[in-house]
């Protein structure tokens, strides 16, 4: 762990005191919770009910707990960028970078204006959101049994598999050009995806009336603002 006391999120714990600790730990507890929650607690709690379960019933819930983690993190992150300091060249010596979501753009933009991303100094808070947005862009995945993969079966069921194929092989690809994260998890979820089909519901021909396409599309939007195609940097794997 020598490389994370040394890096500039190492310095900026230990410039803010020791109350950060508590909120990074409670973002990470929540982010990881809103990554596999919706797998392990929804899914079980569907087990053995699904033909009985209509349409909707699990577009609403799943819609509800993928967009919670943007809730929290997404003020969290606000407020870490407010904060932070501008170091020109901060992350140029440091030996983990982190991607930068569009959501973070957008809040750079309006807190430090004509500031390059890479020259702010992210607070803890900041940093402990990072991570709460990062779990929420792997949950809306539109594969398998994420709850992107729930929100995907809720609007278009015929082709879940498939597009679950397509999105696993997709991550194969990206971790091969990009981070090589992607590839473990493409492969995880193209086994997941061929091993597991999504359990059918009874009405899966009916189409969801317009208030819940427009939240799938809600998801979508969470899910456009929180990914990036390169989430660390300067690492081996």
């Amino acid at each position: 762990m020598a490389w994370l006391q040394g890096s500039a999120i190492g310095h900026a714990i230990r410039e803010s005191g020791v109350w950060t600790y508590g909120v990074v730990n409670l973002v990470h507890i929540l982010g990881v919770a809103t990554l596999f929650g919706s797998v392990l607690i929804l899914d079980l709690r569907l087990i053995g009910l699904w033909r009985n379960v209509a349409l909707p019933a699990i577009s609403n819930p799943t819609i509800r707990v993928a967009t919670a983690g943007f809730v929290i993190a997404a003020p969290l992150m606000a407020y870490g960028i407010a904060i932070s300091k501008i170091v020109p060249g901060a992350q140029d010596n440091s030996d983990l970078v982190f991607g930068i979501p569009p959501l973070m753009h957008i809040f750079n933009g309006i807190f430090h204006p004509g500031t390059e991303p890479t020259s702010i100094l992210l607070n803890p808070i900041g940093r402990a959101a990072w991570f709460g947005l990062f779990a929420t862009a792997l949950n809306l995945l539109p594969v398998w049994q994420l709850d992107g993969g729930h929100i995907l079966y809720s609007l278009a069921s015929k082709k879940h598999k498939e597009i679950s194929l397509a999105v696993s092989l997709g991550l194969i690809g990206l971790g091969i050009y990009r981070w090589r994260g992607w590839a473990l998890w493409g492969i995880v979820l193209l086994i997941l995806s061929l091993r597991f089909r999504h359990p059918p519901v009874y009405d899966r021909w009916e189409e969801l009336n317009a208030s819940r396409k427009l939240l799938a599309i809600l998801a979508v939007a969470i899910f456009a603002l929180c990914f990036t195609v390169w989430p660390f940097n300067n690492l081996d794997f």
